[in-house]
């Protein structure tokens, strides 16, 4: 079984897909959204949902599904992207602890839908472990878990390195922190099961319909290649991609893309499946810097991202493609797995994710209350960026609930340099974090 390099395992094995028509006239909408992720395709039903007479019409350049909502490994947890030590270093103790809560929330959110709605999206409520694989990690990961308990929360529970191998068998683990409230979906079919919500709630979308310029007058008239959309309000959900949109002078700065990078395994057989255990198949991922992250798929595969992100300079979109990072990735996991050496990599991939330079989500108005947006959703994004839309629906239509006073609405991030600064500092940043993963690990690169 050959290696199929640039090729999205879920985008490969999925049902064959018909998408909707590109704009091809000048349409008007009371509220018009950006990017067809799950930011995006959430904020759509969601304005719908509340304001059932209001014309909502999305638009996205490619197809849905295209950019990190149906690229990602279908982790979804409810993390806020940073460990909780940090986030409660760089923003407060009270902030940390709501951070903590809305990423609960999120959680709660996705399963509510998917039960409420029916969402076929192979959803699994089955916790995720997170080992440590060194001394200096699991001291780390202990220093975690009292974070989390000098400020009242439940981090997870601990599990010590026997409890730990009893279930997946790995002489590297020392020690692990297994988080109940978190779960595993097939990114790609949950993102089509969005659309197909929105659709059924009259939502209006476009696909391959790439925004060439926003302009603000008395409303908001935004130009495709072939229509334009006037629209009272408008909401940019475009994440990793945002840069790229012109007219927004003095804000693409908020966020700058980074590339994480994925591979798919053949199918285990029954002995190979033994060797390792993994008997309740949850997701894994350790505590370094950049981590690597492992789940199984319905089909008995094993799929694995992490190491060293791809950078771009200037608005460069084309670090999909990482064999270097590929064949770490592969070493990686026959380093958790020895046993695991020759099995074979059949899908290799990657995406861009946003993040902004103080590493949280940032969500808000864009000059005036007629834009929003809503970027910086990195790591742990799955669930966030979906109860992220429901957020940014009701911030739309100037409703002041618990959501939208929290407290990344409105704030104002650090701006990433312009380049050629912002490439370097990003260069010596992950140089940085690569090297301390690199000292504190042996065998994991």
């Amino acid at each position: 079984m050959s290696l199929k390099e640039g090729i999205n395992f879920w985008h490969e094995n999925g049902e064959k897909y018909i998408p909707e028509p590109s704009l091809r006239e000048n349409i008007n909408a009371d509220f018009l959204v950006i990017g067809g992720g799950f930011s995006g395709l959430s904020t759509a039903f969601n304005l719908k949902l509340q304001s059932p007479e209001a014309k909502v019409v999305l638009l996205e350049s490619e197809f849905i599904g295209f950019g990190a909502s149906g690229r990602n490994t279908g982790f979804c947890v409810a993390k806020f992207g940073l460990d909780m030590p940090t986030i409660k270093m760089l923003y407060g103790r009270e902030r940390a602890i709501e951070a903590h809560h809305f990423s609960e929330q999120a959680l709660d959110y996705i399963h509510y839908m998917v039960k409420k709605y029916n969402m076929q999206s192979e959803f699994r409520a089955c916790g995720f472990l997170q080992v440590a694989c060194s001394d200096s990690r699991r001291k780390k990961l202990l220093s975690t878990i009292e974070t989390y308990e000098a400020m009242g929360l439940n981090g997870g529970n601990w599990l010590e390195q026997s409890k730990v191998q009893e279930n997946i068998h790995s002489s590297l683990f020392k020690g692990g922190l297994f988080h109940e409230k978190s779960a595993l979906l097939h990114p790609l079919k949950h993102i089509r099961e969005w659309k197909r919500l929105c659709l059924q709630q009259g939502v209006d979308i476009y696909e391959f319909s790439p925004v060439q310029h926003i302009c603000h007058q008395s409303q908001v008239i935004t130009n495709t290649p072939y229509g334009q959309v006037q629209s009272k309000k408008l909401v940019i959900a475009t994440n990793a991609y945002m840069h790229l949109i012109k007219g927004l002078e003095g804000h693409q700065r908020k966020q700058t893309p980074l590339w994480a990078y994925i591979i798919a395994t053949e199918p285990l057989s029954d002995e190979q499946w033994q060797a390792i255990g993994w008997q309740n198949r949850e997701g894994l991922q350790d505590n370094r810097n950049f981590l690597h992250a492992i789940r199984p798929s319905e089909d008995g595969r094993l799929i694995m991202t992490g190491n060293m992100p791809g950078l771009s300079f200037g608005q460069m979109m084309n670090r999909d493609n990482n064999p270097k990072v590929w064949q770490a990735l592969k070493d990686n996991l026959a380093a958790f797995f020895p046993v695991l050496k020759q099995l074979k990599v059949t899908y290799a991939w990657g995406g861009a994710i946003s993040v902004t330079m103080d590493m949280a989500p940032s969500i808000g108005y864009l000059g005036d209350e007629r834009i929003l947006y809503s970027t910086g959703c990195f790591g742990h994004g799955v669930a966030s960026s979906q109860f992220n839309g429901r957020l940014l629906s009701e911030l739309a239509l100037e409703k002041e609930t618990a959501l939208t006073n929290f407290w990344i609405v409105n704030r104002q991030p650090l701006a990433w340099p312009f380049e050629p600064l912002r490439y370097l500092m990003k260069k010596s940043i992950v140089k940085f974090m690569s090297l301390e993963d690199r000292l504190k690990e042996n065998r994991i690169r």
